[in-house]
Order: structure tokens, then C-alpha cells, then sequence
């Protein structure tokens, strides 16, 4: 879903259908009290939290400016405040309770590096909360670009956010680092539709009577969330 989808449908509401929105719950169950949400897209984690209750501080913060836009829009409240920011340059003085990184470590190729800065904003006993495809290989990582045609009919590289890491080697990365982890896979009961016109989004078909969630790039959609505790 783009932005301008988002913008004009103001759909905030399908966000409590959304079933990876459950592992939110942990924030609620240890009665977190500051988040920092890193690709924080429209706010969609604000929103869940916010309706079940979470009155502490968050911070949202991505690179898109029409979602910090989106976001600002429609998200008011005082203890709420969303920035336009690049991930790798941001800087804070404050730590946080709990650090958000949903559907963004795929984005970049070396999530050593951006764990490695935020770890330091994160309280003691504080977590980092993983949403994100992974493959099942010991130690290798899978980094994808896309060519496509632009306006001028000439080939440019696209960088899709669609990079997929070894789940062991990068658990194994953050429990170096002496954090403890609690790993669920993510199993999609609902079913995706297909949007043709974009090979980018992903879709569900049914294999072996499972539902696997692929797209049109020819990738295969392992998703787990991570809850990573700082000792």
C-alpha cells in the first residue's frame, strides 16, 4: 500500500486487523513507557498501542516525508511526536524502553552496523522489537536489487528493502551482544491478495496446505518477530 493510498483512504482502523499487530502486546504487558519506532511509515504501531491503552512517550521516525506528514496529520496527542529522519543519521539523548524495527532491517545491508548504533539509545532491561523476513541458511545473507526501465526507457538499479539475512547468524549477532531473545514465526492465517500490476507486494497461495506468503519477485516470505531483551 502506498502512501497516497494511505493519505486518501485515512484507513487507520484496518490496523487492528492486522495479525502481526499481536506482538505489540509485549509492550503492554511490561508496561513499557518510551518507544522509539525506527521506520515508523504512518504510525501504524502508535495507533495500535494507543487504542489499547499506551500512555507513555514515542518517538516515530522515518525517511519518507509523506508519512511523517500522514502521520503528524492524524496522530495527535502530546506524549506523540513523529520526525522526518534518516535511520542511519539519527541522534538522540535520550534512551528508550523499547526500540521498533518492523518491516526496516531488510533495508539495509549490514544490520550489524544499525543495530550496533541504536543498542546505545536502549535502556537496561530495555528491547528491541524484530519484525522482518528471514531465511533459513546457517550463515548466508541474500542482498536484492531490482533493474527497472525509467522515464527515459534507460535501466536504473532500485533498491527494494526486500533483503533477507541467515535468522541463525543474526540471532546469534544480537545474543553476542548479551541480549535474550524470544523468537516466534510469523504464520499468516488471513489470505493476501494478488496485485498483479505490482510485483513488489506480497500475496498468499496455498502449498501443501499451508499458506505461503511469496511475491512476484520471486521471493519466498519467511517472516519472524524478535524480542530481543537487553541484560
Amino acid at each position: 500500500m502506498t502512501n497516497q493510498t494511505y493519505n486518501n483512504n485515512y484507513s487507520y482502523k484496518k490496523f487492528l486487523q492486522y495479525e502481526r499487530m499481536k506482538y505489540l502486546n509485549l509492550i503492554l504487558k511490561k508496561k513499557i513507557n518510551s518507544i522509539l519506532d525506527v521506520g515508523c511509515s504512518i504510525g501504524q504501531s502508535f495507533y495500535y498501542l494507543k487504542t489499547k491503552g499506551f500512555d507513555g512517550n514515542y518517538l516515530g521516525i522515518d525517511p519518507d516525508k509523506k508519512s511523517i506528514e500522514i502521520a503528524q496529520k492524524n496522530l495527535f496527542f502530546k506524549n506523540c511526536v513523529f520526525k522526518n529522519e534518516k535511520l542511519e543519521k539519527f541522534r538522540s539523548k535520550k534512551k528508550f524502553d523499547a526500540i521498533i524495527f518492523w518491516s526496516v532491517i531488510g533495508y539495509f545491508e549490514d544490520y550489524e552496523r544499525i543495530y550496533n548504533k541504536y543498542y546505545n539509545y536502549l535502556n537496561k532491561n530495555g528491547f528491541f522489537l524484530i519484525f522482518g523476513n528471514f531465511n533459513n541458511s546457517k550463515n548466508t545473507d541474500t542482498v536484492l536489487h531490482v533493474l527497472e526501465k525509467n522515464s527515459n526507457n534507460r535501466l536504473q538499479k532500485k533498491k527494494t528493502g526486500h533483503n533477507t539475512f541467515s535468522l541463525k547468524k543474526h540471532n546469534n549477532f544480537l545474543k553476542k551482544k548479551n541480549m535474550s531473545l524470544i523468537v516466534h514465526r510469523f504464520n499468516l492465517n488471513n489470505i493476501l491478495a494478488r496485485n498483479k500490476n505490482n510485483p513488489y507486494v506480497s500475496y498468499t497461495i496455498n502449498f501443501k496446505n499451508k499458506k505461503i506468503i511469496v511475491s512476484d519477485l520471486n521471493i519466498w516470505h519467511r517472516f519472524y518477530h524478535i524480542a530481543a531483551k537487553k541484560n
